[in-house]
């Protein structure tokens, strides 16, 4: 498991998004599944976390939810229906 941190090729949006995120109590995580495949995962304590297949990815609903407060759903593979709340 790997913390996103900021890169050189980050943007400003990038790390005001990251900054922001991380004022509300989320972590970007980078993780490898059991079956090898590569995810971003943000957590935030107990919640479930959502998991995505790029970096690019997470952060645009990451940018959602902030933007949209409470009631920004995602519904996970095996059909789980999840609210987030920053």
């Amino acid at each position: 498991m790997a913390i996103s941190t900021l890169t050189i090729d980050d943007d400003f949006e990038d790390r005001v998004l990251l900054a922001r995120a991380l004022d509300a109590g989320y972590r970007l995580i980078r993780r490898e599944l059991a079956t090898g495949v590569v995810v971003w995962e943000w957590e935030q304590g107990d919640a479930p976390r959502p998991q995505f297949a790029s970096r690019h990815v997470a952060l645009h609903w990451m940018g959602e939810v902030l933007e949209h407060g409470r009631g920004v759903a995602y519904v996970s593979n095996a059909g789980s229906a999840y609210r987030v709340a920053p």
